[in-house]
């Protein structure tokens, strides 16, 4: 009876691994998460000479009054967890609040890894970087020198551009 029953699971198992693959091979491509209550757009620096991805998430109950404002870094890895923590925090508690993530349009992990570098530290790296994965993608330490530059955005650009979808 044992051995009718392992038998019997392993056929579903393999006609369903059948199915998967199939069903897997005419997916359709991939294309990128859209969460309904944010809002996204490009921001290009004058002062830095590149685009930079802003993503806004709104409160979902309308709000009077002022309402505060979350500024993140790492946007583009970080926006959807701390979107929807905000989101859920003001649906059901007190408080709403925007989240507004900075990130960088189209970089793969090597050039988050050397942007990250170069805007979030003031003060340059040693000449002579140990060889990691990490720090592979920062070509030279006068790369990682920029965080005055990025204030600079931050201060300016981005919380102008932001609050203009945020009224």
């Amino acid at each position: 009876m044992l051995s009718r029953i392992l038998f019997a699971v392993v056929a579903v198992a393999v006609t369903l691994r059948g199915a998967c693959s199939s069903v897997a091979q005419e997916a359709t491509p991939a294309k990128p998460a859209e969460i309904w209550y944010t809002d996204q757009f490009t921001v290009h620096s004058q002062s830095l000479g590149r685009d930079f991805l802003i993503h806004v998430a709104k409160p979902v109950k309308p709000q009077s009054g002022k309402v505060p404002v979350t500024y993140l870094l790492d946007g583009n890895s970080l926006f959807g967890e701390v979107a929807g923590l905000a989101e859920a925090s003001g649906y059901f508690g007190p408080t709403a609040a925007y989240v507004v993530g900075i990130g960088n349009p189209d970089q793969d992990y090597g050039q988050w890894l050397a942007l990250r570098a170069q805007d979030f530290l003031s003060t340059p790296l040693p000449p002579a970087l140990p060889q990691s994965p990490v720090t592979a993608p920062i070509k030279s330490a006068a790369d990682s020198a920029g965080g005055a530059g990025f204030q600079k955005f931050l201060l300016q650009d981005c919380v102008r551009s932001s609050s203009a979808v945020m009224r």
